[in-house]
């Protein structure tokens, strides 16, 4: 358990987020198995300090409260102090203040007078960030300076770079813009090649630094830092959803926005389903799922030539699509459509859940399981979301291609799961995926030969001939027999 969660922490500081998150999940089923109780309380900070950096912060208070409720009646242990200041950090993400001045009542004297540099050193980065927030920079400034001298007193390199992130923020906040200017030169030539964790912080900073942008004396260097700093803002959004399909040890929220388009296409927003009536019309709900599946921004032209080909005149066009997308926005929201310099796209930085994006999440995940239960769990989560064509009653011909592509990932991915199934001698569930299958394609002749092999495997050879003369059928129906493959199978499971 002890080196999972280095591996986790280690997986964290370089920003692979899902891998640091099984990472500490398999670290907790470890812990447990070993009533290993330090370890995993440990291993459960670390998942909601993972939580909070990518915003999720129920998730990561319920992370912390977990690993509490392990360690309680264990006053001055470290992990005790390290959660009483990770959630303080929490509650400052939140703007909670009333819990961060709760937690400082409570711990002040604790860590203020304990014996571990690292302990105190990240009290006083908390404290000082708190006075950030609080408009009192001043006030913030001897506890940076404090945190500062305590992460350099303990060796800790990293936590060092943060200390000076945050001091240099506070001096530019308290008018000291030249001492301000020193503390990030001296972070440039600290930070060399810049690490994913000290991103972290200059993004989480970079409110009280935002005068430094535009000024030509700190170069291209820091700019080029809080451009990279500036990406996870667009990373992050694709982060939540990963974690969310796969967590197991908390309950993080649901989408606010949860898109459904296996079969007859749904939007619900906050749990409530936009019905046809606020939609006016299925001409202004298929707008929204063309914007969905286009990757790229697209112009009001090319929206016209894909949806309504029919409207050839240029101001007729100009004024359905006016229409339309104030509909549009009207039924979801003005933010899920994004208009930048005459072009459109669906806006991928919302909190929104796509059964598409989690069917492949699923199946990739799949991929990289080297445990077939694990990949036979997560193969049959991807399955489980398809219950019909993608987008089943919308004609368009820019539906047709990605139909086409799902409906074959489809099927590879019950022939995958089916063969899993056999191979665990599940036969049960095997016979129960291979019959979705052929519900869904029979024309899939290998789904015919899994399926043989699970009855003969039961010892029913009258099933293993129906299931060739099924096949047979629906070959023939092809104009074509079945192959040579599968006529040998048929004669080994019969003979």
């Amino acid at each position: 358990a002890e080196i999972l969660n280095n591996l986790a922490v280690l997986y964290h500081l370089i920003g692979e987020y899902e891998l640091a998150s099984e990472t500490f999940e398999a670290g907790v089923r470890c812990a447990r198995k070993s009533h290993n109780r330090r370890a995993e309380a440990l291993l459960l900070a670390g998942m909601g300090d993972l939580y909070s950096e990518v915003e999720e912060f129920d998730a990561a208070s319920q992370a912390y409260r977990q690993a509490e409720v392990i360690f309680e009646g264990h006053d001055g242990d470290f992990i005790s102090n390290y959660l009483a200041v990770a959630q303080g950090n929490l509650a400052l993400a939140r703007g909670d203040m009333e819990d961060v001045n709760r937690i400082f009542k409570s711990y002040h004297k604790k860590i203020r007078f304990s014996q571990s540099a690292y302990e105190r050193g990240l009290w006083a980065l908390l404290e000082g960030r708190y006075y950030l927030l609080t408009k009192e920079p001043r006030k913030a400034l001897p506890r940076l300076k404090e945190c500062k001298d305590f992460f350099t007193q303990d060796g800790r390199d990293l936590e060092l770079l943060w200390s000076m992130i945050w001091l240099a923020a506070a001096l530019q906040q308290a008018g000291e813009h030249d001492n301000a200017c020193t503390e990030l030169q001296r972070l440039l030539a600290a930070s060399q090649p810049p690490d994913h964790a000290l991103l972290v912080s200059l993004r989480q900073a970079l409110p009280w630094l935002e005068e430094f942008q535009k000024d030509s004396s700190m170069g291209r260097q820091l700019g080029n830092l809080i451009e990279k700093s500036q990406r996870l803002n667009t990373r992050l959004p694709a982060v939540r959803r990963t974690l969310r399909r796969h967590t197991k040890f908390v309950q993080v929220p649901s989408a606010l926005l949860v898109i459904r388009t296996f079969g007859n296409p749904e939007v619900n927003i906050n749990g409530k389903l936009v019905q046809m009536s606020d939609w006016r019309t299925q001409s202004v709900r298929d707008l929204f799922f063309y914007f969905l599946h286009r990757q790229e921004a697209v112009t009001k032209e090319q929206v016209g030539a894909a949806l309504w080909p029919e409207t050839r005149d240029s101001q007729a066009l100009k004024a359905r699509f006016k229409n339309e997308i104030y509909r549009l926005r009207k039924a979801v929201g003005r933010d899920v459509i994004v208009f930048e310099d005459e072009y459109y796209r669906f806006n991928r930085q919302l909190d929104f859940e796509y059964d598409v994006d989690a069917f492949y999440s699923y199946v990739l995940r799949a991929k990289k399981m080297t445990d077939t239960e694990a990949c036979i769990e997560q193969l049959q989560k991807a399955v489980d979301l398809v219950h019909g064509p993608f987008l089943a009653d919308v004609d368009a011909e820019w539906a047709v291609p990605e139909r086409e592509r799902l409906s074959q990932d489809y099927s590879s991915a019950l022939e995958k799961l089916a063969y899993l199934y056999l191979n665990n001698n599940r036969l049960g569930d095997c016979l129960s995926i291979c019959q979705r299958a052929v519900k869904h394609n029979r024309f899939q002749e290998t789904i015919y030969q899994i399926e043989m092999r699970a009855y003969a495997a039961m010892g029913d050879r009258s099933a293993v001939a129906r299931c060739y003369q099924s096949c047979r059928s629906a070959m023939k129906s092809l104009g074509i027999s079945p192959t040579d493959e599968t006529e040998r199978l048929y004669r080994e499971l019969t003979s």
